[in-house]
């Protein structure tokens, strides 16, 4: 009778670590490179010993790439932003991040001693953030509130020494859980979006690597975007992004052009992204 009880133990023992787990093929970006138009009339000296990659016509291209990398789980774990001049990367910048068993994130590394992260959580919802340069003796701590629908509805950002006031921002969602409007120091941005999957969809938490594709005020929280910004609009600016999807409906390119509205004639090409995708597979708990 001991016996089988020993045997009935382990079974269960290695049947649970079996069946705790499975793998799941999930779509990641793998890279995005962009590409950042700039009149030359506007450049001073921005990088003095690169060559133009347009050197014909009256912008001057700069790109920068950014290398995602992932854990068993399917998690972020860090991303290496470099620019490229002539074809080699330059000014490397990678930041950590690490999780914690409840896809909250438990710590953001910069990989250097001058500037620390603080998360803290309430009810499983992000409260605070807390960004702060030991250099400078600057922090900028985030706090923020939540709707019926428990999507960040106002966000009061203090920075210190800079401003004693607070700064204000607050937010508006449609039915698909998309941003559509988001006020800040009393001017709004409208957001419009496509019916396609937002390149950063897996992850548990907002991403976004440019404020055009979605909006920083929301990175790290658990606003998860679902579709792409087609449109955004704001007092000055009208801001237009087309997009080539593969055949999973992802965004594979983006091409993001700017409208003056004291100058409606004549539109401007900002920036171009390209969405390198790979398959991983996650271990997810059953």
């Amino acid at each position: 009778m001991k016996n089988k009880l020993i045997l009935t133990s382990l079974l269960l023992i290695v049947t649970g670590s079996i069946t705790a787990f499975a793998q799941k093929k999930v779509t990641v970006v793998k890279q995005v490179i962009e590409k950042y138009h700039i009149p030359k009339t506007e450049i001073i000296s921005l990088s003095p010993n690169s060559k133009s990659t347009n050197p014909s016509g009256e912008t001057e291209i700069f790109i920068k790439k950014f290398d995602l990398e992932y854990n068993a789980k399917g998690e972020l774990i860090s991303v290496m932003t470099y620019h490229l001049e002539n074809d080699m990367p330059t000014y490397p910048f990678t930041f950590y991040v690490e999780m914690d068993n409840t896809q909250q994130i438990k710590d953001i590394s910069l990989g250097t001693d001058t500037s620390t992260y603080k998360l803290e959580y309430n009810d499983n919802l992000l409260d605070t953030f807390t960004y702060a340069n030991i250099n400078f003796r600057e922090s900028k701590t985030s706090r923020y509130t939540y709707n019926k629908k428990l999507l960040p509805s106002h966000i009061s950002i203090s920075t210190i020494p800079e401003s004693p006031t607070p700064t204000e921002i607050s937010l508006e969602y449609n039915d698909k859980r998309n941003l559509i409007k988001e006020t800040y120091q009393n001017e709004s941005t409208e957001y419009t979006y496509d019916n396609k999957q937002y390149p950063f969809y897996y992850l548990p938490y907002g991403y976004t690597v440019s404020n055009l594709l979605s909006s920083e005020s929301l990175m790290f929280t658990n606003y998860i975007q679902q579709n792409n910004v087609i449109k955004s609009e704001n007092t000055k600016f009208i801001y237009s992004i087309d997009y080539t999807y593969n055949q999973n409906h992802l965004p594979i390119s983006a091409r993001i052009t700017s409208v003056d509205k004291n100058n409606k004639d004549k539109a401007r090409l900002l920036y171009e992204y390209e969405f390198v995708y790979m398959e991983i597979n996650a271990s997810i708990t059953k």
